[in-house]
């Protein structure tokens, strides 16, 4: 991996696309890229295997909508954090599969959970102080991905598809513990 990092950024160098200033830059970017994609692509195959593409499509989307505002757990390892993000994927998928609830509990919950997670500010992590204007810009970015969700969910209920909204139930309760157990940690570790 580290090679490959390597070759690349030397490639941008050698052709006076970057400079040595922005290295570092590219190499985090380089990266996080090569992790995310790693991570996309486990959970891909997964679901290929469990024939629930569309289900993990959804997953990602409301994941990626509401995660990056409402905070959870940071791992301080790679590896740590992929093994958990394809385990919470996985889990999610199984148990909305094996799990389907009914339309009216489904959609209660995605009420309830929507209603708590507009209360949740995003919070501050050590390595990125928020200040108050980033704070309320994030906060309104929270919302109204949050109403996105929701307006989906309120489609799919009209559209009696029940495995779906389960599947956002069980997403949403994930991004929910997530949050309180990073709130949570943070306070634990950090004071």
């Amino acid at each position: 991996m580290k090679k490959i990092e390597n070759s690349f950024i030397n490639y941008l160098l050698e052709h006076n696309i970057i400079t040595n200033e922005e290295v570092p830059i590219y190499r985090y970017g380089f990266i996080v890229t090569i992790q995310l994609s790693l991570c996309l692509l486990s959970c891909l195959v997964i679901s290929f295997l469990l024939e629930m593409l569309i289900g993990s499509f959804i997953f990602w989307g409301i994941f990626s909508l509401l995660r990056s505002y409402t905070g959870g757990i940071h791992l301080k390892k790679y590896w740590k954090c992929y093994l958990l993000s394809v385990f919470v994927h996985t889990l999610v998928l199984v148990f909305s599969k094996k799990n389907i609830m009914d339309l009216t509990v489904a959609a209660t919950l995605i009420i309830i959970i929507c209603g708590i997670l507009f209360l949740i500010r995003p919070i501050n992590h050590p390595n990125r102080t928020v200040s108050y204007e980033e704070d309320r810009a994030f906060h309104k970015m929270k919302n109204r991905n949050i109403i996105l969700v929701f307006v989906f969910s309120l489609c799919l209920y009209f559209a009696h598809m029940e495995e779906y909204l389960s599947l956002i139930s069980y997403t949403l309760i994930a991004i929910l513990l997530s949050a309180l157990a990073g709130e949570n940690m943070q306070k634990l570790f950090l004071g």
